[in-house]
């Protein structure tokens, strides 16, 4: 067993860029391995101190937030490829002007959400949009809550330039340092009994303050050891936001499948079946996303290395490493069916008998994280060179059919928790097949580029 484990997860480490790209994952493993010892304590202590139904409204909460981090219109995406490919031909000039063009237009774009937020948020009734009666101190507490998102929104662009770098394993740093924090700040208000602040205030104001100060510590850092890279007005190009957006309004679409795919399950779910069903069905999930996690983290690395080697013509490494990654693949098979024989003994051991899952749900998580991870395989491959239409079809009809979708299984077929997985799975299925015969042609014609859908 060792040796097959040192086989396959050494394999093509020969050249540069497996190196880093190997550096980066095991460096990534080791952190996001903290994290998850850091996210067993959080969900548990969260779960114990503002109960489960309003655990679910946050969930909701910071799940509708979330949208900001897809508004910039694939700009990001735009900026990671743009910038990966000015590093491949050692551009120096280009990505100091792709840097400041990125970060002063999301500034401007942050300041344009502001000002719409000020002018549409007295006309919205968020008990009604999170089918909840919440505190008369929210309606201020939701000014903080979308501020804090919109300006990590500007400063999570760092994270695309490390990507573009080949250094995903500092972004992966972000989460574990803020999640520490909040478990310690969640800590000292349990145990000190704090009473001039009520616990879901308190919960809220922790863990959307500390993200953005982490993130915004760390912008002053890189920026300070790459003065060059520093935002300025004097490298803003005006004429490379058509580049960038052109390159990145199509991953913004693709971003948008996710909202609806991803995101909405949660208010769809809080509308049929209360708070308390949202936690149940994110809890199992988390739980069975560990597993995607660690895949994500390792393959990440590999859709800046694949525009790097594409726009060098290093096609040889590209058939090798999708070979090598779709062997890795198998382990995640694998630990889907320990994670569903052990899972109700690691949520009893996790949150107590809080949740309850049904054997059918558990199957459907790990159905789900097979097939998910084996679209994550072929994603790297087209989001690296930036062809990406075909997936772009395939979004916009499963954005389509999703939420009528949940509603028929959840609320008509009394499917419960089992009919957004359902829902989600059948969304999928057809991203996997047209996905797998996209790659296997980039990859049998890998010497001309225009067969590329």
């Amino acid at each position: 067993m060792k040796s097959l484990f040192g086989r396959i997860f050494n394999q093509n480490s020969g050249d540069s860029r497996s190196k880093i790209v190997n550096f980066n994952s095991r460096i990534s493993f080791l952190i996001k391995g903290f994290s998850l010892i850091i996210g067993l304590f959080l969900v548990p202590i969260q779960l114990d101190l503002i109960g489960k139904a309003n655990y679910g409204i946050w969930l909701s909460i910071s799940s509708i937030m979330n949208w900001i981090f897809y508004l910039d219109l694939g700009l990001g995406n735009g900026l990671r490829n743009e910038y990966a490919i000015a590093n491949a031909k050692n551009d120096q000039f280009l990505t100091k002007k792709l840097v400041s063009t990125s970060y002063i237009s999301i500034f401007f774009f942050v300041l344009f959400l502001t000002i719409c937020f000020l002018v549409v948020n007295p006309y919205l009734n968020w008990n009604v949009l999170l089918h909840t009666a919440l505190n008369s101190n929210f309606s201020l507490l939701i000014y903080f809550v979308v501020f804090s998102f919109l300006f990590r929104f500007l400063f999570q662009l760092i994270n695309f330039i490390l990507l573009a770098e080949q250094k995903s394993y500092i972004m992966n740093i972000f989460p574990f340092i803020s999640n520490f924090l909040i478990i310690c700040f969640l800590y000292i208000y349990k145990t000190a009994e704090l009473k001039f602040i009520d616990s879901f205030t308190f919960l809220v104001l922790v863990s959307c303050s500390i993200p953005l100060i982490v993130v915004f510590l760390f912008n002053l850092y890189y920026f300070l050891n790459h003065r060059d890279l520093r935002p300025r007005i004097t490298n803003f190009d005006f004429s490379l936001l058509e580049t960038l957006f052109l390159n990145g309004i199509k991953f913004f679409f693709l971003q948008v499948s996710s909202i609806v795919i991803f995101t909405l399950s949660n208010i769809v779910l809080i509308h049929l079946m209360g708070g308390g069903s949202v936690a149940d069905y994110n809890i199992v999930f988390q739980l069975f996303g560990y597993i995607t996690t660690f895949f994500m983290i390792f393959i990440s690395p590999y859709w800046s290395a694949y525009t790097d080697a594409f726009h060098k013509g290093d096609y040889i490494w590209m058939k090798k490493t999708y070979i090598y990654i779709k062997k890795v693949w198998l382990f995640v098979i694998l630990s889907s069916l320990i994670f569903l024989v052990c899972s109700r003994f690691i949520l009893n051991l996790w949150v107590n008998d809080q949740v309850k899952p049904s054997t059918f749900f558990l199957v459907l998580n790990a159905v789900y994280v097979v097939l998910y991870t084996h679209m994550a395989i072929h994603n790297q491959i087209v989001n690296g060179i930036g062809r990406i239409s075909l997936q772009l079809r395939i979004a916009f009809l499963t954005s389509l059919i999703f939420v009528p979708l949940s509603y028929v299984f959840v609320k008509h077929f009394s499917f419960g928790l089992n009919g957004i997985m359902l829902s989600m799975i059948f969304c999928m299925l057809p991203f996997n097949i047209l996905i797998s015969f996209q790659v296997k042609k980039l990859l049998r014609s890998s010497s001309d580029s225009s067969f590329i859908v």
